[in-house]
């Protein structure tokens, strides 16, 4: 008898630290959510682009130090764009989150130096206003639209918002009103 309530404890326990680990694993913020919407965008706009950012994308071109860092602290990603239906812009909004304890500073800066590479960019001045810490706005093309990107860090997170247009079209103004949005979300993940 002593030896089957034994068994019974240690079943109990092994199942105890199961459910607690599928919980926390369950419970883990998700990046989906901090995404922009669609009333954030505006009613020009309609879904062209929903879904999970991977590990591997995540870390494509970049160094073994930051895809070690992303493989150990990466949770969830996550992307969604916009085309245009009444105006000639995109918008593509991104949030990935990390463990507690990430080196969010490598990889941001990582990611960063991507975005100017990628869009053959250029960084620009931040406006007083920028949200986050240690944003970098890039002003870059893609084929032959303009983009303006900003991506900044908030706590767990490292987002971005991209919007493309016609050359001279992109105000800094519309990518920083739309950052504060998503960033907004981003402020209430603890």
């Amino acid at each position: 008898m002593a030896s089957l309530r034994g068994r019974l404890s240690v079943l109990s326990v092994v199942a105890c630290c199961g459910l607690l680990a599928a919980t926390a694993v369950a419970s883990a913020p998700g990046a989906k959510g901090l995404l922009l919407s669609r009333s954030d965008v505006g009613s020009g706009f309609i879904v062209k682009y929903s879904g999970a950012r991977t590990l591997k994308v995540v870390g494509a071109g970049d160094s073994a130090a930051v895809r070690g860092e992303l493989k150990r602290s990466w949770l969830n990603g996550a992307e969604l764009a916009y085309q245009g239906s009444s105006v000639d812009r995109g918008v593509i909004s991104q949030a990935d989150v990390f463990r507690k304890g990430a080196q969010m500073g490598m990889i941001l800066r990582a990611w960063q130096r991507d975005v100017v590479r990628i869009s053959h960019g250029t960084r620009q001045a931040l406006p007083d206003a920028a949200p986050g810490t240690g944003g970098a706005l890039v002003r870059g093309h893609l084929l032959s639209y303009e983009l303006l990107i900003y991506m900044w860090r908030h706590g767990r997170t490292i987002s971005s918002v991209d919007v493309t247009g016609a050359k001279g079209t992109v105000p800094v103004s519309l990518v920083m009103k739309l950052a504060r949005a998503q960033d907004a979300r981003a402020a209430l993940l603890r």
